[in-house]
This record gives structure tokens, C-alpha cells and sequence, in this order.
């Protein structure tokens, strides 16, 4: 590594033969193709390695210039290369929103959502540092075994409603609750549960009071949203309730409870019709009050549901 790491600090004009080849073979490499990779952002976080990208922005393992353990950063917005200071700054006023809004989660120090460490501004880019995870989510374990039985679940299903009750209890619907968004850490049957990716929360009550461009706009993933999204209904807790029960109903059969061919077909499908029973799914072993409660968090009316997550664990205990 002694070549990649000269060129990238700017010491090396690669003019020897042996440092051109090993300049060579890192342009070749990830590192080079992706230009935020050895940024310093705010003068503190090294990017080391890009971890994923989405439509909200890219996260990168990051040192920290302060010690401790690795981070997680992500660079909010969509990016190119790093924007130059002479060029003016990256307007993205609409995301500042966002940021506020996460900052809020410093305030929920709780083992099972993802803590937030810091937030700012780079270049004129919003970003966020959170803990460093590692494992898997649950989208991926789900699909790795076909399903899981209820006594897997269980205790997943049990650190999931730990966590949205403590988003809950500060006034914060996450709106965004799908397997994908649950991320496991440790070995199987001993998991511990993380929730992430808060970006399209939404806060009630006090909470919300100073929200700034607040926004009751149709959000989520379609496969567990809620129905009354679709007819701009009340967004409270029941909305996570609701996605809850889809990401339990996939946990059981290996499938969400409704698939179609696009969006407004699936959202009809959530409207009108009710879930193949999960007792119907060969190798599906759930008991009588797994299917009942899966049943009650999916009502379509959000009357018909559970009143609070704490209601739901309790039917998963009982």
C-alpha cells in the first residue's frame, strides 16, 4: 500500500516505474473511483471505505481524528466529487430539515435504535456520524433461510417493539419500518436488534412543535405502508404498527403479505384486501396467537389495530 497512500497524500508525481505500477492498480481499485474516499471531513472524519448509497445520500466507515472506534458517515445528498470551496457552496437548503430532525436523536440513548454521534456541515454537504454497525439486516436473513419460525422471531420481534417504543415515547413515527431497516448484529438465535435509516421520521406533539417544512407527504417503502397513506389518514404510531406486523408477516413466510406490479396496485391491494393466511405457506410454523396478533397489527383500519406497540408486545408475550 505504500504507493496508493504517497499519490493520495499528494507526495508523488508517480514517475518511477514501481510507483506507476502501484498507481495504476489503485485507479484501478475502489478507492480511486469512488473521490470522497481519503476525504477529511470537517477536519475530523477520514472516509475510508464506501458501505452503501441511497437516495437520501452515501455512507462511508470513517476514522475519527478524536480516537475511539470506527464510525459510520453519511454524506447527505447526491453527490459527484467532492464540490470545490472556490466553486460556491451545494444547495441543498431542503435538507437541513432532515438534519434537525436527527440531531433530535441524540436524545434516545436506547440499545436497540442506532445512536447518532454527530452531524454537520462539509463543503456544504449535510452529514451525519452514527455507531459503527456490524452484521446484517434482517431483509437479508429473511431471504438467506426462506423465513424464520416464531420462536426465532420472537425475541427479534420483542427488540423491535423496545425500539419504536422508545421513538414513540419521544413523539417520533419512524414511517420507514421494513425488515431492511433492522439491522442484526451477533450470532443466530442471539441477535441484537438495531433499528435504522431514520430519514423519513416524522414528529408529534411537543417534538414537532419547531419542525420547520414539516410534511405529511405519502412516504415510506409500499410493501409496508400503511393503507390510510394513501388517503392522507392521521400519521401516529399506528402507521408503525402497521409496517410491524408486514415485517412479521415476512418473517413467518418468507414473503411481505401483498406483492403487486406497481405501486398504486400494491397500495389498492393494502386498501382492499386481506393476506394469504400464514398457516398457508408450506413450512410456515406459527402458532394460533402469532397469526392472530400479525392479523390485528395489519387491520386496515387503524381503529382495528393495536393502540400501541406496547400493546403488541404484550400479545407477543402472552
Amino acid at each position: 500500500m505504500r504507493g496508493p497512500v504517497c499519490c493520495a497524500q499528494g507526495q508523488c508525481t508517480a514517475t518511477t516505474p514501481g510507483c506507476r505500477k502501484e498507481f495504476s492498480r489503485w485507479h484501478l481499485s475502489g478507492a480511486l473511483r469512488d473521490p470522497w474516499i481519503g476525504t477529511k471531513v470537517r477536519d475530523r472524519y477520514t472516509l475510508l471505505e464506501k458501505l452503501g448509497s441511497g437516495g437520501e445520500g452515501q455512507v462511508y466507515v470513517a476514522s475519527d481524528s478524536r480516537g475511539g472506534p470506527l464510525v459510520a458517515l453519511k454524506m447527505v445528498g447526491k453527490l459527484g466529487a467532492p464540490p470545490q470551496e472556490k466553486d460556491g457552496l451545494v444547495d441543498l437548503s431542503s435538507q437541513f430539515r432532515l438534519i434537525r430532525e436527527l440531531r433530535a436523536f441524540s436524545l434516545i440513548d436506547h440499545p436497540n435504535v442506532v445512536k447518532l454521534l454527530d452531524s454537520g456541515v462539509h463543503l456544504g454537504l449535510p452529514f451525519l456520524v452514527m455507531e459503527r454497525l456490524t452484521g446484517t439486516d434482517l431483509h437479508k436473513v429473511i431471504h438467506r433461510g426462506g423465513g424464520m419460525g416464531w420462536e426465532r422471531a420472537k425475541p427479534l420481534i420483542l427488540q423491535m417493539c423496545d425500539g419504536l417504543e422508545a421513538l414513540h415515547s419521544k413523539g417520533i413515527i419512524h414511517r420507514d419500518f421494513k425488515p431492511s431497516n433492522v439491522f442484526l448484529s451477533g450470532e443466530a438465535g442471539k441477535e441484537k436488534v438495531k433499528l435504522i435509516d431514520l430519514d423519513l421520521v416524522k414528529f408529534l406533539g411537543p417534538a414537532g412543535e419547531r419542525n420547520i417544512e414539516d410534511s405529511d407527504e405519502v412516504v415510506g417503502t409500499p410493501a409496508y405502508m400503511a393503507p390510510e397513506m394513501l388517503s392522507g389518514g392521521a400519521c401516529d404510531e399506528r402507521l408503525d404498527i402497521y409496517s410491524l406486523g408486514a415485517t412479521i408477516y415476512e418473517m413467518l413466510t418468507g414473503i411481505p403479505p401483498y406483492t403487486a406490479r406497481n405501486y398504486l396496485e400494491l397500495m389498492l391491494k393494502h386498501r382492499d384486501t386481506i393476506p394469504r393466511r400464514i398457516g398457508e405457506f408450506p413450512g410456515a410454523h406459527a402458532p394460533p396467537e402469532a397469526e392472530s396478533l400479525v392479523s390485528k397489527a395489519l387491520a386496515r383500519s387503524p381503529e382495528d389495530r393495536f393502540k400501541s406497540v406496547s400493546e403488541l408486545r404484550e400479545a407477543v408475550l402472552s
